[in-house]
């Protein structure tokens, strides 16, 4: 009887280790209805809010869909979070702060990789959107687009990987049809030493050509401007990298990010 009380604690102990900070909206508590968008965009945020504050500035310019943009903050310091949470203000940007990761500060993979699994399982409404997309915070919309018209009547859109497992979509620029994809069963945990996040969800796929349709082969490129920083390209998109810092610190991420707003600024 003991051993099967202390199991059940511990697996309580586990599923309430992540959670969302909640905070009632007015609408809510009047109940009023929401407004549900066709396309929802769903941000996992770490520590950078220029990140954000580009991103934002790149959709809002660019994506000719309506949208509603969700930023999930993964962050771990508060000083961190404060600012993000200031910027979604801003923006009219919904915020959520993650609480409880177990894998923040250890394993940065698996802290994404987390972060995702609890979003898409636990965000309200998420499927009631027609599509729901997964963006990594510093990848940007740099010309003007339409994700129905790219998607047409496939099921997915984004940036492509492959692993020995089969092909995937990168979660930092992956695009779901919610009733094509049951999206709470996908897992976004990478596969140690074999694949990246995301690569468990090849198991979602059954007819690759015919499901996904991909973003042109990502390319390598100096920002232009004059700019000495490099970002991939992937179509209309670019992906700064390492807006969270974990590559070697002679990276200046936010040199590359005040780059690419100063593009925007200027289209």
């Amino acid at each position: 009887m003991f051993n099967r009380l202390r199991t059940t604690v511990a697996r309580t102990a586990f599923s309430a280790r992540l959670s969302f900070s909640r905070t009632p909206r007015l609408s809510w508590l009047l109940g009023f209805p929401r407004r549900i968008t066709p396309l929802t965009l769903v941000t996992i945020a770490f520590e950078n809010a220029l990140a954000i504050q580009v991103q934002a500035d790149s959709l809002h310019r660019n994506l000719r869909d309506d949208f509603r943009y969700i930023v999930v903050d993964n962050s771990r310091t508060w000083a961190g979070r404060r600012s993000i949470a200031e910027i979604c203000r801003l923006n009219g940007i919904e915020y959520r702060l993650l609480r409880r990761n177990p894998y923040t500060g250890r394993d940065p993979s698996f802290s994404h990789a987390e972060a995702l699994n609890h979003s898409i399982r636990h965000l309200p409404r998420l499927a009631q959107s027609t599509v729901v997309g997964l963006l990594d915070h510093d990848a940007f919309l740099m010309e003007s687009f339409s994700l129905f018209a790219s998607l047409g009547v496939a099921a997915a859109y984004g940036r492509g990987q492959k692993w020995e497992g089969g092909p995937y979509l990168w979660p930092g620029l992956a695009f779901y049809r919610t009733d094509a994809f049951d999206l709470r069963n996908l897992d976004f945990r990478p596969v140690r030493g074999r694949g990246d996040t995301g690569a468990r969800t090849c198991k979602a796929f059954t007819n690759w050509d015919e499901e996904v349709v991909l973003t042109t082969e990502s390319t390598e490129e100096l920002v232009a401007g004059g700019s000495t920083y490099m970002v991939e390209r992937h179509g209309p998109w670019i992906h700064a990298r390492s807006a969270s810092g974990w590559r070697n610190t002679a990276h200046d991420p936010n040199g590359a990010l005040l780059a690419v707003r100063r593009i925007l600024l200027e289209l």
